[in-house]
């Protein structure tokens, strides 16, 4: 774990080798014991783990300290813990190539790129049922130095006579997450349809309990007015004795 260590500006750390069953609360319970937490998330497709999530501290001191302190067990299992690097310092022999024309060929793009450095392959991106190309692909070089220079002639780079767009084409996970909210995996359907009929059942007692009271109201409200209407019957009008006429 100290390997990954070197010294990094940053206060977020990635973790590798997550468990499915690892939660961001257990992450934040595990590394609150070196620090304060500020966020903790595990990166999700769908509601699948994809093994890998980030920690975030208050201060570079508090990171370090975490990262310094392995090995990492979490559920189980030992976890890779290393400085998340910030987008714009990581390092990758990999560009992202858009805008391709739909002609270009992988010999063309390695061909273009190859004037920058060894070209280790090339691939475009094509739609699985019709076979054409999607119009972007990927270029990988044999050393990092390579993506630089290509980088540096950005706003220069055309194949068969029409511009492409490259960018550096970085792995995700080692990439640190500066604006994305912490939030649940979707819960899979079943559990969504459990809950639903759960609401509806709810709901029938709800209501059940409702047509019950009003039932009782009325009964009440019925006995009330038969009470009534016997008194009603029973009064009599009081008898006078008039005096007579003279």
């Amino acid at each position: 774990s100290s390997l990954h260590c070197v010294r990094v500006m940053s206060t977020k750390l990635f973790l590798g080798g997550l468990t499915p069953s690892t939660t961001r609360w257990m992450l934040e319970e595990y590394f609150g014991q070196f620090g304060c937490v500020a966020e903790a998330m595990v990166a999700y497709q769908g509601v699948q783990s994809r093994g890998f999530g980030f920690v975030n501290y208050y201060t570079i001191a508090e990171a370090e300290r975490a990262c310094s302190c392995g090995p990492h067990v979490i559920d189980g299992r030992v976890v890779d813990v290393k400085f998340a690097v910030p987008k714009d310092e990581v390092q990758s022999n990999k560009v992202f190539v858009g805008g391709l024309p739909h002609e270009c060929t992988t010999d063309a793009l390695s061909e273009y790129f190859g004037m920058y450095g060894t070209v280790v392959d090339a691939t475009i991106q094509r739609d699985r049922r019709t076979n054409r190309s999607r119009g972007f692909g990927f270029v990988r070089f044999l050393r990092n130095s390579s993506v630089e220079l290509v980088m540096k002639h950005y706003d220069k780079h055309a194949i068969q006579g029409k511009w492409v767009d490259v960018k550096r084409a970085v792995p995700e996970a080692d990439i640190a997450p500066t604006s994305e909210p912490l939030r649940a995996p979707t819960p899979p359907r079943a559990q969504v349809a459990v809950a639903y009929h759960e609401v509806l059942a709810m709901q029938a007692a709800l209501s059940g309990l409702a047509a019950q009271e009003l039932a009782l109201r009325q009964a009440a409200a019925a006995a009330q007015m038969m009470a009534e209407l016997q008194v009603a019957a029973s009064w009599r009008a009081p008898v006078f004795d008039l005096p007579s006429p003279t």
